[in-house]
């Protein structure tokens, strides 16, 4: 199950118990749920350490397309959600296949290993070095970082 955080995945389980119990009592069977420990959690991308990816990223010629509006299936899921809600954390994408091509699937595979993947591969290595070299040499950005961090683990 995925949903967009937290208090929604909470909601969604309890929704998804009372369909397992009706069917359950439907086929006059019984159900035991045994919910994993830790639920995967949205991701919570850093402001400050993303539009620093990005400026270094555009820096090396990487044009970026509105997140918000890429077609459903492109945008990808990870499970690193729970690694931000921990340290300041940001997930780009670089395109390594044309924005229609949906991953995992064998067209996404032939653009993957093709010189358009292979640049978006070399690109994302370096500008998540010079982010952290930015990281690591700029006291402002550093804080800046730590404030946004902050401020969204109050919400």
């Amino acid at each position: 199950m995925r949903a967009a955080d937290a208090e929604d995945l909470a909601t969604l389980k309890r929704r998804i118990e009372g369909c397992f119990h009706a069917g359950a009592k439907a086929t006059g069977s019984s159900v035991e749920i045994d919910w994993c420990k830790v639920d995967y959690l949205e991701v919570r991308y850093n402001a400050p350490l993303a539009e620093c990816f990005r400026a270094n990223a555009e820096s090396l010629g990487r044009e970026f397309f509105p997140y918000d509006q890429l077609p459903a299936g492109v945008q990808g899921s990870t499970d690193m959600g729970n690694v931000s809600h921990r340290v300041p954390s940001i997930h780009p994408m670089l395109a390594a296949a044309p924005i229609h091509c949906t991953i995992h699937n064998p067209e996404f595979a032939k653009w993957a290993c093709s010189e358009m993947g292979d640049a978006a591969a070399l690109d994302g290595a370096k500008a998540l070095a010079m982010t952290a070299i930015d990281f690591l040499c700029d006291e402002d950005l550093r804080q800046r970082t730590r404030n946004w961090f902050e401020e969204a683990k109050e919400l």
